[in-house]
């Protein structure tokens, strides 16, 4: 099959809401929430699409337009043109909190932050207010937008906000040291108004880290202008900068697109392209081509160490920063940066290829006999995303396996 060719069939249709569906969530075991316009979420098993007991949840007043899971699954938070804010138990279905914006106008949008330490909303009255989770208390309030913010979205190491309103602007805000004023902003994000934002939960710095606080994460936003637009964000936690730079457009939709969802990267990460243009899979990469390829971006200093280690095509995916530094020996923090943006960029040069062998990763490292006692019951959903796995095979992570060894003999 073409890489243009999307195969897709209908699993299930709810139909239990007597009004319009305006979001829907998964959570990371199983379930999936759904909220609507007849005033209640609905909490579903995806196993057998039966409707929890304790489902629905009635506490709204009027429209409800956003829900979502915690990261671990045991709040759901859903927000009402009646201007609350309520979090709701998983287990039973209790309320948790009910919270309003000082205005008490209607609240657009909700995100949990990716340590599910907060929640973020977006008003009518054109600001976002962060949430503690644990206490229930409002920690601060972000102000700029001009027109109601209608989208928001936490970056993976949940330091920043980016919110984007009706007015079309996107603006990004400081999560952690709350600095008042906006980060960076982008006037004309889309035309008409934004609609949703998403970080990959993949790309960039969302896989390793940098001891000098610099992040580079992918931001997808949605809009009223037909597009979806891929965005690449960079910044340094705590210096109080942020920088949103345009990176690809989508343009196939004829109409408003109203939601967009980066689960994975838009790019193969086991594909590079040589030099003869012609696909080669990373992970086939012998040691003498790994080190040819650390000599075309001028860090040839490294090519002993990594034949030493026989760091082959498959070892270089699993490569981060603490391997890099306590196995390979590159102790320059720039060095490390430069090895991992140069393989992610390696793997951007070639577009997803849906074909049979595909590997479909979720990111996560499982115990061996665990994640096949897993998939040998039947399920096809990874246990920490609930995506559909696209195959059932298994990489083994020789970089873990690399350290936990290393670790042994000191």
């Amino acid at each position: 099959m073409t890489s243009s060719t999307v195969l897709a069939n209908l699993v299930h249709s709810i139909g239990s809401h007597t009004s319009d569906v305006n979001g829907v969530a998964f959570s990371s075991d199983g379930k999936l929430a759904t909220c609507s316009a007849d005033k209640t979420i609905r909490v579903w098993d995806t196993e057998d699409f039966t409707e929890l007991s304790y489902s629905p949840l009635c506490g709204h007043t009027y429209y409800v337009h956003c829900c979502a899971f915690s990261p671990f699954s045991t709040l759901i938070a859903s927000c009402s043109t009646d201007g609350k804010l309520i979090l709701w138990d998983v287990k039973n279905g209790t309320k948790v909190a009910v919270l309003q914006h000082e205005s008490q106008n209607s609240i657009r949008v909700c995100k949990f932050s990716p340590n599910s330490s907060y929640v973020v909303t977006g008003s009518d009255d054109e600001m976002l207010c962060l949430w503690d989770v644990s206490t229930k208390k409002l920690v601060r309030c972000f102000q700029g937008h001009e027109s109601s913010v209608v989208a928001c979205a936490f970056t993976p190491d949940s330091n920043f906000v980016v919110s984007g309103s009706t007015g079309g602007d996107l603006k990004v805000w400081d999560a952690k040291y709350g600095h008042g004023k906006f980060l960076a902003f982008v006037l004309e994000c889309h035309d008409l108004g934004v609609t949703c934002c998403d970080f990959s939960p993949t790309f960039g710095s969302a896989n390793c880290y940098s001891d000098d606080g610099s992040v580079h994460f992918l931001l997808a936003t949605s809009g009223q202008d037909n597009l979806v637009k891929l965005w690449d964000f960079t910044a340094i936690t705590g210096a109080g900068t942020a920088k949103v730079t345009a990176k690809f457009k989508l343009d196939k939709h004829t109409a408003s697109v109203m939601g967009c969802d980066l689960m994975f990267d838009v790019v193969d990460p086991l594909a590079a392209v040589d030099k003869g243009s012609k696909v080669k899979q990373l992970d086939k990469w012998s040691v003498d081509e790994v080190c040819k390829w650390l000599e075309e971006i001028e860090l040839s200093e490294y090519v002993d160490s990594f034949k030493d280690n026989h760091i082959d095509g498959t070892e270089l995916l699993g490569l981060d920063q603490m391997v890099l530094q306590t196995s390979l020996g590159v102790s320059s923090l720039g060095h490390r940066n430069k090895i991992l943006r140069a393989r992610t960029d390696l793997s951007e040069k070639c577009a997803i290829q849906i074909k049979k062998e595909s590997i479909l990763l979720d990111g996560y490292t499982y115990e061996r006999s665990a994640i096949k006692s897993w998939m040998d019951s039947g399920k096809n959903r990874s246990p920490m995303t609930n995506s559909i796995l696209a195959t059932k095979q298994l990489t083994p992570n020789r970089s873990l396996k690399m350290l936990i060894q290393r670790f042994k003999q000191h």
